[in-house]
C-alpha cells in the first residue's frame, strides 16, 4: 500500500491502483508512525491527539504519542492505549499490535483495547526501538538503545520470558521463529535467539566471487564505477546490508565505494546465496540508501540521496517494478508486516 498527506487527508491506495481510501486526521498532530494492517483493511498510528503535546527530538521530550486504528472502509478510529504509545507493529493475522511503551514493549489486542503483555526492561532512549513481530506471531524483538549503541531484545510471548542480549546490530529482520538476520554494516549474519548465537550468512564475499562476476551480474557497472574514476580491479571490500525476506529469496543492499565513487545496488540472492539478481543500481551522484519491498516484491520502493562531493544536496524515492510509472507523485510506501523501520517516520507526501 502506499500514502500521501494533503490538508488533513491521508490518501491511501494500492500499488496498482485498483484500490483507493481517503481518511482523514483531523484531531491527529505529531503522527510518527503509520502501519497497515497485512489484510490491508486498518491503518495503526501514532500520534498526539489536537491538546497533547508533540514529541521533540532535540530537547528529548516522548510527548503525549497514543496509539489509534483506523478502519480504511468506514473511517472509524479508535484509540487503543490510554498511556505513551509509539512504533506499533501488526501481528501476522491482525489481531494484535505490538508497541513501544516507556520502558519496554507492549502487546493489545486489537478488538477490544486489553492490554496482554508487557515487558519492562528498564527506561532507555525514547525514540522507536524498531519492534517486529517474528513469522508466526510467537515473539517480538525490538532494540533497545544504549546511546548509539542498539542490542537485539526479544520477548517470548508463551512463557513470559524476555532477554535483552549482548548482540548490537545496525538492521535486522525476522527470517524464522527462532532465527534473525542482522548486520553491523559489512555483511548478513545470522542470530538464533534461543541459544544467543551468531555466525556469519550472507557476505559480499559469497554472492560476488570477483570483479568480472561483478560485471556480469550487474551490466553497466564497469562504466558506472570507470566513468567516475573507480579502479574497476581494485573494489575493496563491498558491503551487504539490510537483509528482507520474500518467497524464498533475500533482498538486500550492495554498496562498493571508495573516496572518489560508489556504486549502490538492490539485489537479492536465494537463502544459500546463488542467482543473484540486481533490481536497482545507480553509480555517480546518486546513492541507493533503503528499500522496502511492496506488493508481493513485484514493486521495490527505492530511496536515495543525491551528493556533491560530500554534501547532500537531495533525497528522494524511486520504484522499481510494473506498476512503478503509474504511482502518482508524492505517494510513499505504507509498511506492512515486513522489517521495522529505524527513525521517525514522517507523513508520506
Amino acid at each position: 500500500m502506499l500514502a500521501r498527506s494533503k490538508g488533513g487527508i491521508l490518501q491511501v491506495r494500492s500499488v496498482d491502483g485498483t484500490f483507493e481510501r481517503e481518511v482523514a486526521l483531523e484531531g491527529l498532530n505529531s503522527v510518527t508512525s503509520l502501519r497497515i494492517d497485512p489484510a490491508g483493511r486498518r491503518i495503526a498510528v501514532t500520534a498526539a491527539s489536537g491538546v497533547g503535546r508533540a514529541p521533540d527530538v532535540n530537547s528529548n521530550r516522548r510527548g503525549d504519542l497514543r496509539l489509534y486504528v483506523i478502519d480504511l472502509e468506514s473511517g472509524e478510529r479508535r484509540r487503543l492505549t490510554e498511556d505513551y504509545a509509539h512504533d506499533a507493529f501488526w501481528w501476522p493475522d491482525s489481531s494484535r499490535l505490538a508497541y513501544h511503551t516507556s520502558c519496554g514493549v507492549a502487546v493489545v489486542r486489537v478488538a477490544d483495547a486489553r492490554e496482554e503483555h508487557r515487558f519492562e526492561v528498564g527506561r532507555f532512549s525514547w525514540g522507536p526501538p524498531s519492534i517486529s513481530v517474528s513469522p508466526t506471531g510467537a515473539r517480538v524483538a525490538f532494540v533497545k538503545w544504549k546511546g548509539d549503541d542498539r542490542k537485539l531484545a526479544v520477548y517470548d510471548l508463551a512463557t513470559g520470558a524476555g532477554e535483552v542480549f549482548r548482540t548490537s546490530c545496525l538492521d535486522y529482520a525476522w527470517w524464522k521463529d527462532d532465527v534473525i538476520a542482522y548486520d553491523r554494516g559489512q555483511s548478513i549474519k545470522r542470530f538464533d535467539v534461543t541459544t544467543g548465537k551468531t555466525r556469519e550468512w550472507l557476505s559480499s564475499k559469497r554472492i560476488l566471487p570477483g570483479a568480472e562476476a561483478l560485471d556480469e551480474l550487474l551490466p553497466g557497472a564497469r562504466e558506472i564505477l570507470t566513468t567516475n574514476q573507480f579502479d574497476f580491479p581494485q573494489l575493496g571490500e563491498p558491503r551487504l546490508t539490510r537483509a528482507r525476506f520474500f518467497g524464498g529469496r533475500v533482498y538486500a543492499h550492495l554498496a562498493l565505494a571508495n573516496r572518489t565513487a560508489r556504486l549502490t545496488a538492490v539485489v537479492s540472492v536465494t537463502e544459500e546465496g546463488r542467482n543473484l539478481k540486481v533490481h536497482a543500481a545507480s553509480g555517480g551522484a546518486r546513492a541507493l540508501r533503503d528499500f522496502m519491498l511492496l506488493d508481493g516484491a513485484q514493486t521495490i520502493a527505492v530511496s536515495f540521496e543525491e551528493y556533491e562531493a560530500a554534501r547532500i544536496t537531495g533525497r528522494g524515492l524511486v520504484y522499481v517494478g510494473p506498476h512503478a510509472d503509474s504511482i502518482p507523485a508524492g505517494f510513499g510506501p505504507l509498511a506492512r508486516l515486513a522489517a521495522p523501520e529505524f527513525g521517525f517516520h514522517a507523513l508520506p507526501g
